[in-house]
This record gives structure tokens, sequence and C-alpha cells, in this order.
């Protein structure tokens, strides 16, 4: 019987681990830039694999003697326990990342739960010495606070129970399905393991191996209808670009501050005349491309925008921190944050602040961070995520970046402190193609010719 049932934990065993490690390719397969909650989910089931493997490799030093196995063993042992403790906290990091793209919930019960998971990491330390977790017997045999384990996993899942009961109605029916699914593999077979002494079944890892198959399947479904509304509004925004970038608003400004430097200063009304066709002249070639063009080009076109808006404006002040600059985004981003940061965010906190324009490569990835901050009013992110007109802009962007960079788009804003805005590219959005940037500035070229000539 003894035997019988080793068979079993062994072939269990083996299953969860081929099909964990099938998800977690399949989750690297999909690209390093997904968002957070595929990377959580990637976390989660890498963690399950070493719990996995770990008390497989227990069982297989159990059948070899001396050192090897004697310490082979209880090194397993002791790395299957951690790694079967902290992924607990780690679906529900999953979990609440995945829910929180949806509407705005509390942190408080993530901080909980991993508090409660120190505190098992230090019961599972102290058993070195204090055996109450499990002891060898020679061989592995449970311990009279065994039972730890299986409250952990149950405090975990009735942790995800709840977050998905309270946030029920913000899930579509194959999410609330899913999730479903996943707790009730999981709940009866926790259950299985509770009445065996030592030797016990592990099909919570096949069970384990299966909802991870079934949260995959899901995010890919979320993914590709993402995908497919997004690229519904990528045609939708290109004609809201057209419309809304050359503004009547700002064009009538612009004029009238060009009229007004006529009478007091000709040659700086000169300057701005020329930044401003240019400015007109830009808008007009982004609205018609269809492919991420040259940030340096982008960053021109910011400071042609300025050069008009600094005159209205004195008071605010506009900081670069350029670190990396031979790179791609999306015809049309850069100018409009800044205008939404100047517009909604300074223009409203009194008229006075600072704008920062600031990118950087990442050490660690290669991506490309380009941040756009402000000292103004700042808003309510969810807020505005969720109202049916509001900053339609930011969206827009978001978006394109989206679709055009395969990268994201984050904002964070404090009401009272101002908003960042952080784009991260994929390291292949860089410039290094010397014919592209010959075209570019062959296209440059054309531009300051062209308006030489109306200056002529």
């Amino acid at each position: 019987m003894v035997l019988s049932l080793r068979l079993v934990d062994e072939v269990l065993e083996v299953a969860g681990i081929l099909m964990t490690s099938i998800v977690i390719m399949l989750c690297m397969a999909a690209g390093k830039h997904r968002e957070k909650s595929y990377r959580k989910f990637t976390i989660f089931m890498i963690f399950s694999l070493l719990n996995m493997l770990f008390d497989l490799l227990s069982t297989v030093f159990r059948y070899h003697s001396g050192s090897v196995g004697f310490y082979g063993e209880r090194i397993s042992v002791f790395l299957s326990y951690a790694f079967g403790f902290l992924l607990v906290p780690r679906i529900f990091d999953f979990l609440t990342e995945y829910i929180s793209q949806k509407v705005k919930i509390s942190r408080r019960p993530n901080d909980i739960l991993n508090r409660i998971t120190g505190a098992a990491m230090i019961l599972l330390v102290l058993n070195i010495e204090c055996p109450v977790l499990y002891s060898f017997d020679p061989h592995y045999v449970r311990g009279q606070f065994f039972y730890v384990n299986q409250a952990l996993i149950f405090t975990g899942l009735m942790f995800c129970a709840v977050r998905i009961k309270k946030n029920w109605r913000y899930l579509e029916k194959y999410e609330q399905s899913a999730f479903l699914i996943c707790l009730f593999l999981t709940i009866p077979n926790l259950l299985i393991q509770i009445p065996f002494n030592s030797m016990g079944t592990d099909s919570l890892a096949l069970a384990n191996a299966f909802s991870g198959i079934i949260v995959f399947v899901f995010l890919q479904m979320e993914r590709e209808k993402e995908i497919a509304r997004k690229e519904r509004q990528l045609m939708e925004e290109q004609i809201y670009l057209s419309t809304s970038q050359i503004q009547p608003h700002f064009i009538s400004n612009a004029l009238n501050t060009i009229q007004y430097l006529c009478d007091v200063d000709p040659e700086q009304a000169g300057i701005v005349t020329g930044k401003f066709a240019r400015f007109l002249r830009m808008n007009i070639k982004a609205m018609s491309s269809k492919n991420p063009v040259d940030f340096e080009r982008e960053l021109v076109h910011l400071e042609n925008y300025l050069a008009i808006e600094q005159l209205r404006f004195p008071e605010i002040s506009y900081c670069y921190d350029i670190k990396v600059k031979h790179f791609r985004i999306p015809p049309m981003t850069l100018q409009p944050l800044v205008e939404n940061a100047v517009r909604h965010g300074i223009c409203k906190n009194g008229g006075k602040g600072t704008v920062w324009i600031t990118t950087e490569r990442e050490e660690k990835s290669g991506d490309i961070i380009l941040r756009i901050a402000d000292d103004g009013c700042g808003f309510d992110v969810y807020a505005v995520r969720s109202a049916e007109q509001g900053h339609i802009g930011l969206e827009n962007s978001r978006t394109r970046v989206e679709l055009m960079c395969k990268g994201t788009m984050e904002i964070v804003s404090e009401i009272g402190k101002g908003t960042t805005v952080t784009i991260r590219l994929p390291d292949w959005q860089e410039t290094t193609n010397p014919m592209e940037e010959a075209n570019t500035a062959a296209e440059d070229r054309e531009v300051n010719e062209d308006e030489d000539h109306g200056s002529r």
C-alpha cells in the first residue's frame, strides 16, 4: 500500500512538473514586455515548479544511502517547504494585480498575507534545531505542527476567494468561471492530503498545474480580446489625431502672440513664426504616419511648441535630462503629453510649476524609459479611467504606444502633488538602421527647405 501511494505520488509530481514547465515556457514566449499580471503569474508558476521539483528530489534522495542521500533529502525537504510557503502570497499578488487593472483595490491584505508567510518561514528555519514541522527518523516524517503548511495554503486560498467575491461584478463571465474552477480544483486536493501521515499523495501538484493552464488560457483570451479592441481604437484615434492636434484654440493664441511680437520685437516675431510654421508642418506629416518616428524629431516638435507656449506661460519651466535619444515612439506622443501636463496639471494649480522630460536606459532589462512629470494639481487616475469622458489624449497615447511599439505607458498621479507618465519601450525600438536615420534627416531637411521657401 505504501509503495503504491509512493508511486502515485511520484507520477503526479512528474506530471505536475511537466505541465507547469510548459505553462512557464508559454508565458516567457509571450514576451518579457507583457503587463505586470503576466509577470506575477509567471513568478507564481516558477515557485510552484520549484516546490514540486524539490519535493520530488526529496523522494529520490530517500533511496540513496550515505551522505548524498542524508543531506540531499534534508536540503530538498527544506527547500520544498520554503517554496511552498512563498508561492502562497505570489498567487494572491497575481490576483491583486489582475483585478487592480479593472478597479482600485486595497493592498493591505497582501501585506497581511506576507507577514503570515514571513512567520511561517521563521518557523521553518527554527525547525532545523527544534523539529516541529517535520523531522527525520531516519527519513522524512511529519511533525506535530505540520498542518501549519496546509493552514497557510488554505489561508491564501481564502484570501483569494474573498478578493474574487468582493470584485465579482468587475470580472467577465469567463474570468469568474476560470477563478472558480481553480479554487474548486485546489481546495479539495489540499484536503485530500490531510488524512495521510508521512506518505501522502501529491494531487495538489497536479491541481496547481491544471489551475495554471486554465489561468494562462484566460489570460491569453483577455489579451487577444484587448488587442482586437485596441486595433479598432487605433483606427478611430488616428481620426481623433487629425481633428484634435491642430487646435483652433492654440492657433488663435499663437497668431495673437505673433501679432503682438510684430509690434514690440519684429526679430523675435520672425523666429516664432518659423517655429510655428514648422510645428504645423510636422503636425500634418504626423497625421499621415502609421509607423513610429524618431524621438529626436518628436523632441524638435516639442521645442517648437514650447517656444510659443513659454511666451504665454513664462512662469512654467521645462527641465530636460535626455540620456538616450536614438529610439522611436508613435508620432504625436511627446508634445500632447507635455501639453496635458501644462494645461491639466500646472495651469490648474496656479500656472506656476515645472515639467520634467527625461529618458534613460534601464540597465537590467535594456528597456528605454521616457518620463514626463509635472508638479501640478494631479488627479485620481482610477476616477478618470472609469469616467466615460476624461483625459482621452492619455488613453490615445497609451493605445498607440502598446500597438505601434509593443511598449507600456503607466500613469501615476497624486492630487496636490503632480503626475508622472512613464513610457517603457523594448530595446529593439532603438534606432540602429543608418538608412532609417538618413530618411529621417532627409524629411527634416525637406521641412526646413519648405519653410525657407515660404519665408522668401
